[in-house]
């Protein structure tokens, strides 16, 4: 199995939170970021307990397993936080089985979702990068800074509407074609009555870039608290997620979230 690392540009565009040097489990092998970029093999078939196909990691003390083939790449961490980290049950075996958790301060996952756009005349992507990360109560990743952002557009150009039920949509008036539609600088917030975070905040939205696909327009980022240990962040584009149906896409992704996490696992004594 080879590792192959990413390249700067994809590093960039779909890894930009990680810092240092992050590599791409492909097949089945990954590279994990931090002080010698630690190689990693993982193969669910060597597992002693049957992995399913399934890799695992810990993200803190919570656990959760995917497809091995949709876990993209690792953070590692210090040291002193590794030494932090519940004791596994097997730490002799490969790393990513059930015994062995992967351990890292964040994982970059593919989120495959269901198509729901009405109008499907262009082709959507349906993968979102969803990354898990380990936090601390007072670590809100960018959240707070979405928060802002959206508050600058509502303040500077006044131009909001709540034309789609459960948010309230502000934006950056323009005249230019190239900056309208998808294009479109803007900032969406959710209604607390209709939806929220899980911590029980405004949810945020904020489409500014810099990420632009020129067929698919400008790439909108949110992040939040799961729990507060836990924080999650992703991008997608507005022509393969229409705000209309955002509330109902990130519902999902947690369901899938929550499906993923594995209930009440037994670390070692």
């Amino acid at each position: 199995m080879d590792i192959v690392k990413l390249s700067f540009g994809q590093i960039l565009a779909c890894c930009i939170f990680f810092s240092g040097t992050v590599a791409a489990l492909e097949d089945k092998g990954a590279v994990r970021s931090g002080g010698d970029n630690e190689q990693l093999r993982y193969d669910p078939e060597k597992c002693k307990e049957d992995a399913e196909g399934m890799v695992y990691f810990s993200v803190r003390d919570a656990v959760f397993k995917v497809s091995y083939k949709d876990l993209v790449s690792i953070r590692g961490m210090s040291a002193e936080s590794r030494s932090n980290l519940p004791k596994r049950r097997d730490q002799a075996e490969q790393e990513g089985c059930p015994g062995n958790p992967l351990w890292g301060k964040g994982f970059l996952i593919l989120y495959r979702y269901q198509d729901t756009r009405e109008d499907k005349a262009v082709e959507a992507k349906n993968v979102v990068s969803l990354h898990i990360i380990a936090s601390s109560r007072e670590g809100f990743g960018l959240q707070r800074v979405n928060e802002s952002g959206f508050e600058r557009i509502r303040k500077s150009y006044g131009d909001c509407d709540r034309s789609i039920v459960g948010l309230i949509s502000c934006r950056k008036p323009t005249t230019e074609k190239s900056l309208a539609g998808d294009m479109e600088i803007s900032g969406y917030q959710t209604s607390l009555k209709h939806y929220g975070t899980p911590l029980g905040e405004k949810l945020t939205v904020l489409c500014t870039g810099p990420s632009v696909s020129p067929s698919r327009g400008r790439a909108c980022r949110v992040d939040y608290k799961l729990e507060e240990n836990i924080n999650v962040s992703y991008e997608f584009y507005r022509q393969d997620v229409p705000m209309s149906s955002f509330l109902e896409f990130d519902r999902a992704l947690r369901g899938y979230i929550e499906a993923a996490r594995v209930k009440n696992y037994i670390w070692a004594k």
